[in-house]
């Protein structure tokens, strides 16, 4: 008899429940290709938000990248983001 699969320990979700879990991550997370696209297309309302610290920053950024690093974010978002943005964090 072989060995006991630790892959196959627990049963794959169904079809459906794997849909509803890849659309419920695209809520929290999106794929660099689709920021970079949406840039690209000037889509309004976008704002992308860098939240690396000072150092990161000055290394290099994305062109247009609003630089708000995560220990500033409640003091100073709401004055740096505008309240009807669709914001895009990176770090």
């Amino acid at each position: 008899m072989g060995a006991m699969s630790r892959v196959f320990a627990v049963p794959a979700a169904t079809p459906d429940a794997a849909v509803t879990q890849f659309l419920d991550r695209l809520r929290f997370e999106t794929d660099v290709s689709d920021v970079h696209a949406d840039l690209t297309a000037g889509v309004p309302d976008l704002v992308v938000v860098d939240s690396r610290g000072d150092a990161a920053w000055e290394q290099g950024r994305l062109p247009g990248a609003v630089h708000l690093p995560t220990a500033r974010i409640a003091e100073e978002a709401a004055v740096t983001v505008p309240p009807t943005a669709r914001v895009v964090t990176y770090c």
